[in-house]
């Protein structure tokens, strides 16, 4: 029987990873004897089902280019999404604004201040979805190989704890079973249990990255 289940693009480690924490015999993994396709396809869905909740947790882990409106009338800006690795363009009124002239970038914090570069020019244009920002920000990146499988998840510096936060919890979800989710092999896979919790070690290793401003490395 073919696999069904495979790594979703929001996935925050490799099958194999998850395979080696949750497997009985590690060292043989994924080809411990005993586990079947449909056991492998039922680690792909939590590692998917868990990856997608740290996502939400998180707002976003994935790298992901990013557009956005933002309301003006103040000299900064707050970006939705962390941490911040460069930021592409900023439009006022669809005009194109420069970096260190118009405006100055704070990546640590997620922010952009606005810079007088007129007289006057010290808030961002003061009408409702008047500035444009389409900025990087994200911990992880996905390898994929020409047949769009997955083969690494690679974390930007300080950002390694994610993926253990995410293996911790499919091996807690393994352990604890069918009361922590609910599943069935189709597109929509795995449910997480609205009412369980995240285990205390994964939140301990999430806290971090939930704080407003990230601790990024140049």
């Amino acid at each position: 029987m073919a696999r069904l289940v495979t790594p979703s693009t929001n996935a925050l480690a490799t099958e194999l990873e998850a395979q080696r924490v949750i497997w009985k015999v590690s060292a043989l993994a994924p080809s411990d004897i005993g586990h079947s396709e449909e056991e492998q396809d039922l680690v792909c869905m939590l590692l998917n089902a868990v990856s997608d909740a740290v996502e939400q947790l998180l707002g976003g882990v994935i790298e992901r280019t990013y557009t956005e409106r933002y309301d003006g009338g103040a000299a900064w800006i707050a970006l939705r999404h962390r941490p911040v690795w460069s930021v592409v363009s900023v439009k006022e009124f669809n005009a194109q604004l420069v970096e260190g002239t118009h405006y100055l970038v704070y990546r640590e914090s997620g922010r952009i201040r606005r810079i007088p570069s007129l007289p006057g020019h010290t808030v961002f244009a003061p009408y409702p979805q008047a500035i444009e920002v389409t900025y990087v920000a994200g911990w992880a990146t996905q390898v994929r190989d020409p047949n769009n499988q997955l083969i690494a998840v690679n974390y930007r510096p300080g950002g390694e704890a994610i993926r253990q936060a995410v293996l911790l919890w499919c091996k807690a979800l393994w352990e604890v079973g069918p009361a922590a989710y609910s599943y069935q092999i189709t597109e929509s896979g795995v449910f997480l249990n609205r009412n369980l919790e995240v285990p205390p070690p994964v939140a301990a290793l999430l806290a971090p990255f939930r704080n407003a401003t990230a601790r990024i490395a140049p």
